[in-house]
């Protein structure tokens, strides 16, 4: 199933970036950002079928069509920061109170 999406994907896309951008742009122009999907699990088949999710979300998809080209892949997992100083304090608001994102360990990102 992947191995098929992966070569339709490589096939399509006339440009001559390498394999990799032309399936990260796939998957970024099919998978819509929503957080509602915020730590919900899904497998690479349930996030192509959902085509929503969060950047974990997009990273498993990302990594199994790559797995499935035959190119290892893994995920790295951290903190998603700008140190410019209009973002040193990124506030983020959650149950209605404004936080600094940064400071909590579930707020991480993934590539």
């Amino acid at each position: 199933m992947f191995k098929n999406l992966v070569n339709e994907i490589i096939n399509s896309d006339k440009t001559n970036y390498s394999i990799y951008k032309k399936i990260g742009k796939w998957v970024h122009n099919n998978i819509k950002y929503d957080l509602k999907f915020h730590g919900k699990k899904y497998t690479a088949k349930e996030i192509l079928n959902i085509k929503q999710g969060v950047c974990e979300h997009f990273t498993k998809l990302y990594n199994t069509l790559l797995t499935a080209y035959g190119i290892d892949a893994i995920k790295v997992s951290g903190y998603a920061k700008d140190i410019t100083e209009n973002n040193m304090k990124v506030k983020k608001k959650k149950d209605g109170e404004e936080r600094n994102q940064n400071e909590d360990p579930t707020e991480r990102h993934a590539w």
